[in-house]
């Protein structure tokens, strides 16, 4: 898990973040001091990693050893890895609110945290010369209150001193809806910044929803109906050919002829297959004795049968190391053709320019054919291999995400 969090952290923090937190993945909760010394960087540096991981809900801190003036930082790898779970955040943002609703949540994942009159100045400005995107101060504004309502954007926690510490302390607040002037937004749009923008009164609380006061959304333990269900229906669960592993956990304890039997396979077949998940601890062995008989010796038998729990570990050992190679190789193809992608993106942004600015088709051809037929194909092949493995990304994430929920539940044998 520690090679995937730092893989993570190197693509969207670069390698100072990377190197603090995984200094602080391999040993715990630290200071700054031990910080500076265990990764030897700058303190000034250490200081604005760290302030970057909080900012992003990747890091927290608390007193250390019960001093109230020196704080202790720890890393959250949970939070690291929800990371790769942005692109699958979109999407589920643009198939329900659209693409204004997309723009803003991508705006304010990239940002962290950030003011309402800020996020729709800068979406605002960004988009204004594009005639297709059509975006407007007032769209973006009845979009952004649409998304507080529903609760996907949420008011950050406030920090606040306790009597007697030097350390301030997050505190959750309940998310309200700014009161946003529009004629202000408008009036900024025109002169170009949001400095005269008077935030007296930009915020208003509203009521939640009766849903949200009377029912936790993460509540600590699930319907026991729901559990007897995904376990019934995982057992029933068949495909066209028998699967040992199906199998063994189906009868819970059976021989190994019996294994045979009943998948119909061969022989040597069926014990390389059995061997094969013994070794990948995907299956047990439980060892038994049946009764000497006169005159004869105690014969040993012995037991296949399936910890699912040990299985779900396995799994989950499996899908980090996967995802551990997936990012490696992503960025591998990224820094091996970097000079490349960095030209196809020079050439978009010329042409695009230039068609905002309304060129003839001939021009922008030149500016295209810059761009040789064997750059192209490269730039596909290195553009289809890095959508493959953006893909295989977000299904590791899938699979992450349910061993994460499998183990919340408690385990009994």
């Amino acid at each position: 898990m520690g090679k995937v969090v730092s893989a993570i952290l190197q693509r969207h923090f670069g390698e100072i973040v990377q190197t603090v937190g995984y200094d602080l993945f391999t040993y715990g909760s630290k200071p700054i001091s031990m910080i500076v010394r265990s990764t030897g960087l700058p303190r000034n540096l250490v200081v604005e990693s760290l302030r970057t991981l909080l900012k992003f809900d990747l890091a927290t801190f608390e007193p250390y050893n019960d001093l109230e003036v020196i704080a202790d930082y720890k890393l959250l790898p949970d939070n690291v890895l929800l990371l790769i779970r942005y692109p699958r955040y979109l999407l589920q943002i643009k198939s329900k609110y659209g693409s204004e609703a997309e723009l803003l949540v991508e705006e304010l994942l990239q940002q962290a945290t950030c003011t309402a009159t800020k996020l729709l100045f800068t979406i605002a400005t960004k988009y204004k010369d594009d005639k297709e995107k059509n975006i407007t101060i007032i769209g973006l504004k009845d979009m952004f209150i649409s998304l507080v309502t529903a609760g996907y954007i949420q008011q950050a926690p406030v920090a606040e001193l306790k009597e007697g510490s030097e350390i301030p302390t997050l505190v959750p607040v309940a998310t309200i809806i700014p009161d946003l002037d529009s004629r202000a937004l408008l009036q900024a749009m025109n002169v170009g910044h949001i400095n005269d923008i008077n935030d007296t009164g930009e915020l208003m609380r509203f009521l939640l929803e009766k849903m949200y006061l009377t029912s936790a959304p993460w509540a600590p333990e699930s319907s026991p109906l729901c559990a007897v269900e995904i376990r019934e229906r995982c057992r029933s669960a068949a495909t066209d050919k028998p699967q040992l592993h199906q199998l063994i956990y189906t009868k819970k304890y059976i021989e190994e002829d019996d294994i045979q039997k009943n998948a119909m396979l061969v022989n040597k077949e069926c014990k390389q297959l059995t061997y094969k998940l013994m070794e990948e601890h995907f299956i047990s062995v439980q060892p038994m004795r049946k009764a000497a008989s006169a005159g004869g010796m105690a014969k040993a038998i012995y037991l296949y049968h399936v910890k699912l729990h040990n299985v779900a570990h396995t799994g989950l050992e499996m899908c980090y190391r996967s995802l551990h190679n997936v990012l490696r190789r992503a960025a591998h193809e990224r820094s091996a053709h970097a000079r490349l992608v960095d030209k196809q993106r020079r050439v978009r942004t010329i042409v695009h320019g230039m068609r905002l600015r309304g060129e003839t088709q001939r021009n922008i051809d030149d500016v295209e054919e810059t761009l040789t037929p064997p750059e192209l194909a490269v730039l596909q092949g290195v553009e289809k291999r890095l959508k493959q493995l953006s893909t295989a990304e977000l299904e590791l994430d899938r699979n992450l995400f349910i061993f994460k929920w499998y183990f919340m539940y408690p385990y009994t044998e």
